[in-house]
């Protein structure tokens, strides 16, 4: 399963797989040879045992009028190490355990973050989420890889780590909804 954007090409592609492949193509790809069932059951009852995700850090930003704006807006976002704390636990005790690497995948130029998700029985689930260096240096290799690795376990896990504000204006704010059991929809 691959998520991309076409118009920012700072978002990472995604590319979702569950056959032991680190060499598949960056295409959008999915690849079985039958279900990864004792896997599925323990992620199932680890996910009944996850921690609350604590969004640890605020970053301010501000656009420029130089850049077509002139706003600036502030949001939360979980750390690797608040995911982590989260998750470790939950995933240890049902037998499960996280690994990542950084990747090129054959035919590809990009690098990527593999985060495989590990079941003591020898059966695995992973992803591929690019690397997007923005700042030139091992600083902005550091902090691409870091963005890779936090967001691949978050697509791997099905989490949020941060407010969902897809198609939000900068200047609005995200209002959650209030649903009473008798107004949720069916």
């Amino acid at each position: 399963m691959t998520q991309e954007n076409d118009m920012n090409d700072s978002v990472p592609k995604m590319v979702a797989m569950t056959e032991d492949d680190s060499e598949a193509p960056t295409a959008a790809l999915v690849k079985a040879q039958g279900p990864p069932t004792e896997l599925y059951t323990a992620l199932a009852n680890a996910h009944l045992a996850f921690k609350p995700i604590i969004k640890d850090r605020e970053v301010e930003v501000t656009r420029s009028e130089a850049k077509g704006g002139g706003f600036a807006y502030s949001f939360k976002y979980a750390t690797l190490p608040a995911i982590l704390e989260a998750v470790r636990e939950a995933l240890g005790a049902n037998g499960l355990f996280l690994v990542q690497r950084v990747v090129t995948p054959s035919g590809a130029k990009e690098l990527y973050v593999e985060t495989r998700l590990c079941h003591i029985s020898g059966e695995s689930i992973f992803n591929l989420t690019q690397m997007i260096q923005v700042d030139p240096g091992q600083v902005g290799y550091a902090k691409a890889q870091t963005y890779a690795r936090r967001y691949g376990i978050q697509l791997l896990l099905c989490l949020a780590g941060e407010d969902d504000d897809d198609g939000v204006e900068p200047g609005q704010t995200v209002k959650a909804l209030n649903l009473t059991p008798s107004s949720q929809p069916v």
